[in-house]
């Protein structure tokens, strides 16, 4: 099977396979701790979004309005999920870079695609780099927290931070020369997007690896998100 092939082979039933999960899911949530619930709605989220792209995409032509749309409740739902789970103190200065982010991917959304309408060929994709830039600070302040105490008693958090921190760092790398991927006429732009979408769904996959592994090792819990 040609590289190509296993891309779209993956961007065609990736979906499927998560939402499949997301069903088996049901019968182990009770076991779950809200961490890892959380982690199930996020799945869900990003299942709802990749529906609404093809189903766009299909009726318009193109879907790329909707990226910051994307990107602001992924923006939205780690800053969530970092101060409730994984910072153990307020830190006002990452607090206001993520409320900054989420204004400004606002801001672009107005402004691309309310005041003017900017083609697919014109669009610059900078929410997305915001979006990975303001995770990839949540990362770091994370590691320079535990870092100072010297006390990181789960390695699962620490596992799922690096996760992150790469995950966000390489989608940032992909989304900087979005304009070639659009315009670029040879088929050396298939092997970009075969790499980002393999990389969505290792992510995804991780997520998935990491739910499990919390139903199968803790007992029913009580607490609920």
């Amino acid at each position: 099977m040609a590289l190509k092939d296993f891309g779209f082979l993956l961007a065609n039933y990736g979906g499927i396979a998560i939402f499949l999960f997301l069903l088996v899911s049901a019968f182990f949530y009770k076991r779950l701790d809200s961490q890892r619930r959380s982690m199930i709605f996020y799945l869900g989220l990003m299942l709802l979004f990749e529906v609404l792209l093809v189903v766009v995409g299909l009726s318009t032509g193109s879907n790329h309005m909707l990226l910051p749309i994307v990107c602001f409740a992924e923006l939205a739902f780690f800053f969530y999920f970092f101060t409730r789970y994984l910072f153990k103190r307020k830190h006002v200065v990452v607090s206001i870079l993520g409320f900054a982010g989420l204004a400004y991917i606002t801001f672009e959304f107005c402004y691309n695609f309310i005041y003017h309408h900017v083609t697919p060929q014109e669009y610059q994709p900078y929410v997305k780099v915001v979006d990975n830039f303001v995770i990839i600070i949540f990362s770091l302040t994370y590691l320079l927290e535990k870092m100072s105490t010297y006390n990181e008693s789960r390695w699962d958090n620490f596992r799922l931070n690096m996760v992150l921190l790469v995950n966000y760092t390489l989608s940032t790398i992909f989304f900087l020369p979005f304009n070639f991927m659009v315009n670029e006429k040879s088929e050396i732009k298939f092997y970009f997007w075969i790499f980002n979408i393999f990389l969505v769904y290792a992510f995804y996959a991780f997520l998935i690896v990491e739910i499990i592994r919390n139903a199968s090792a803790k007992p029913r819990v009580k607490n609920s998100i």
